[in-house]
């Protein structure tokens, strides 16, 4: 009988493994698919929302284990800021290239880019919904979806700048998250220091 009760006991730990680390995982495979779709497809407006989904799965994933030392989230915050501050700063090097005409995206189908957001967009929700953080963010939830379907339909309807005025806005949300991230590393680290 406590044999049993011994293997039920490690069967339970193992499944919560396996669903702490695809709840992890996921949201950072859906980033990185998000990516090489846009890519595949030089459409700029994947490309910049891949940004936005990996911002997404770090946020996720960034409380995992806490409570913390003061120097371990104020590290975990600054890799954060770091990162977003690399995507950024890759994201204007991309609307450099396009506007130098170094690179000219496709942006050729948005009904298949709004598809895939829209199962990447779901899959993350999912997860969110697991993690028990349904609460409303108005930026993610209400702003970005809004300028997606937004950039997709004047695209659509012949105004050609409006993936590029897209990735300009996402470089834009993204490099000051990432500075925002660095400044409260900075702060949590003075605070742990007890200044």
């Amino acid at each position: 009988m406590r044999a049993q009760a011994q293997n039920r006991q490690m069967e339970l730990e193992v499944g919560l493994i396996c669903s702490r680390f695809s709840l992890r995982t996921l949201p950072w495979l859906v980033a990185a698919t998000v990516l090489a779709t846009g890519v595949f497809w030089r459409d700029s407006v994947l490309i910049a929302c891949s940004a936005l989904f990996a911002l997404h799965a770090f946020e996720l994933d960034m409380d995992a284990g806490a409570p913390w030392q003061a120097w371990r989230a104020a590290l975990r915050c600054g890799v954060m800021g770091a990162a977003s501050l690399l995507c950024g700063l890759v994201l204007w090097v991309i609307v450099g290239a396009v506007r130098l005409d170094w690179w000219t995206p496709a942006n050729d189908r948005p009904d298949d880019v709004l598809l895939t957001l829209a199962i990447a967009a779901a899959i993350c929700l999912l997860v969110r919904s697991q993690t028990h953080r349904l609460a409303f963010r108005l930026f993610a939830d209400l702003v970005v979806p809004t300028a997606v379907v937004l950039t997709l339909a004047t695209s659509t309807s012949g105004w050609e700048e409006a993936p590029f005025l897209f990735a300009i806005f996402v470089a834009l949300a993204v490099t000051h998250v990432g500075w925002r991230r660095l400044q409260g590393a900075g702060a949590i680290w003075r605070f742990g220091d007890g200044r």
